[in-house]
C-alpha cells in the first residue's frame, strides 16, 4: 500500500513539477488537465484512506492529532514567515 501510495503521489507531483505558480494557474484553468489533476488527488486519497484502515487509524482522529501537535510546535506568532524547523525557532 505505501508503494501504492508513493506511486500516487508521484504521479501527482508530475503534473507541478518545474512549474511556477503563473504555469500551474494556467494550467488549472485547462478543464482537462484539472480532472487529471483531480484523478490524482483521488488516487492519492484512496491509498491513504485504504492504508489507515489497513493498519487501524482513525483518519480525522490523526489528522486533528497531527494539526494540534502541529501548531504546538509552530505557533503563529512565531513560525509565520519563518521556513525554520520547531527545535530552530
Amino acid at each position: 500500500m505505501a508503494i501504492g501510495l508513493s506511486v500516487e503521489a508521484a504521479e501527482l507531483l508530475e503534473h507541478f513539477r518545474f512549474r511556477s505558480d503563473e504555469e500551474m494557474q494556467l494550467r488549472l484553468r485547462d478543464e482537462t488537465r484539472r480532472a487529471e489533476i483531480g484523478h490524482e488527488l483521488a488516487d492519492v486519497l484512496y491509498f491513504v484512506l485504504l492504508m489507515s484502515a489497513n493498519l487501524g487509524y482513525d483518519v480525522s482522529t490523526i489528522l486533528r492529532q497531527k494539526l494540534e501537535l502541529s501548531a504546538h510546535n509552530y505557533p503563529v506568532e512565531q513560525a509565520r514567515g519563518v521556513n525554520e524547523k520547531y527545535t530552530e525557532l
